[in-house]
């Protein structure tokens, strides 16, 4: 199979703790989450089965159904999953995030992806790369906008 990856990051004024506390907290992604309209299932067993609800072209337009198993559960430091579309054939990927430490209330937020299958193989390049890359960032800074203005 075919490997492609997206990777983004961004800087944000917080501690790990409050940074992974939105991170983790799915109810809430419908308030602010561009990405992800919501996640279901819990995050903090590895093998736990993950449901997720994307936007492909951002909030607001057509959404596709994910099925994934949690990879990697570090609080406050990492976390990621593999999971599919349709079939593993069609469409795989496995989604990361990182928190890392920078100084005092300043961490590196690190979103990337990589992808497999038949449907990146096919249209990374043209536009998968672009667009997930775009929402990536869109993520990213509403991430940091929502952990920097917490009360």
């Amino acid at each position: 199979m075919a490997l492609r990856q997206v990777w983004t990051d961004i800087e944000i004024n917080s501690t790990p703790e409050k940074v992974w506390e939105v991170l983790i907290d799915f109810s809430k992604f419908n308030q602010w989450n561009p990405l992800f309209n919501f996640i279901e299932g819990d995050p903090s067993k590895h093998g736990s089965p993950l449901r997720e609800h994307i936007f492909l072209f951002g909030r607001g337009g057509p959404m596709v159904k994910w099925r994934s198993k949690v990879m990697i559960y570090n609080p406050p430091y990492e976390f990621a999953w593999r999971g599919h579309v349709w079939f593993r054939q069609f469409g795989l990927g496995e989604h990361h995030y990182q928190i890392i430490p920078l100084g005092e209330n300043k961490v590196r937020f690190v979103h990337w992806e990589l992808f497999f299958g038949f449907f990146p193989t096919l249209f990374f390049k043209y536009f998968m790369k672009k667009k997930t890359t775009l929402l990536f960032h869109q993520m990213n800074l509403a991430i940091k906008n929502r952990v920097e203005n917490l009360i």
